[in-house]
């Protein structure tokens, strides 16, 4: 049987505590290897997130690479997606090839309705444990932002260089109106589009056009 390996790896600050894609790979080699599969190719998605689209990703080219009766190994479900939606396509983009999915650690086999479940389970606690790592890496941000740490090159809109220590950023009083107000707009029910086009109609604090996205990206930031 032939085998497609799979390896993902997005770097962040716990990264000592993750396996590298060369690690995953000789993971997924060894088990290909005790399974009896010939191992005929390998992609790698380095320092791409698990919420990616397979579009966007090399993942899209391993799926298109398998033929019939072939595997796509992967060290971890979580390393094809951390998000249910996202899973459950690479699920049947692989089936729709004639292939199937396996993975080194903590796996489930079978097509019976008990077997999908767990599937399914352990897509849902893969998107959990993203959310969790999300929420923790935003607060810590947010609260470097409210002590005037620079964490960037560029300082948020908001902010602007501590002109005594590069290290540092100080508020731009103007800017901050202008958040507090997106903040209100909002709160009072505007929605994200509407609050851009008000602040594009009045120009002002900001060099380029506001879009809807910049202005969740303020909210989010601000709240």
């Amino acid at each position: 049987m032939n085998c497609t390996i799979y390896v993902r790896f997005s770097p962040r600050k716990n990264a000592s505590k993750c396996e590298s894609c060369e690690v995953q790979e000789a993971y997924c080699r060894q088990f290909a290897k005790q399974k009896g599969w010939n191992v005929t190719a390998v992609f790698a998605d380095k320092a791409v997130s698990g919420t990616v689209e397979i579009d966007g990703r090399e993942l899209h080219n391993a799926i298109f690479s398998l033929k019939k009766g072939d595997v796509l190994l992967a060290y971890r479900r979580d390393r094809f997606a951390r998000d249910l939606i996202i899973g459950l396509e690479v699920e049947r983009a692989v089936e729709s090839r004639g292939a199937s999915v396996a993975v080194v650690d903590g796996d489930v086999y079978g097509s019976d309705p008990g077997a999908v479940l767990m599937k399914q389970m352990l897509m849902v606690i893969a998107e959990y444990e993203r959310k969790i790592i999300s929420s923790r890496t935003g607060a810590a941000m947010r609260q470097y932002q409210r002590e005037g740490r620079r964490m960037s090159k560029s300082c948020p809109y908001g902010w602007r260089d501590d002109p005594e220590d590069p290290r540092r950023m100080v508020r731009d009083e103007e800017q901050q109106k202008v958040i507090a107000e997106i903040v209100s707009r909002r709160k009072s029910g505007e929605s994200y589009r509407r609050i851009a086009n008000a602040l594009n109609e009045r120009g002002g604090t900001k060099a380029t056009l506001w879009t809807a996205d910049g202005i969740l990206r303020v909210y989010r930031r601000a709240t």
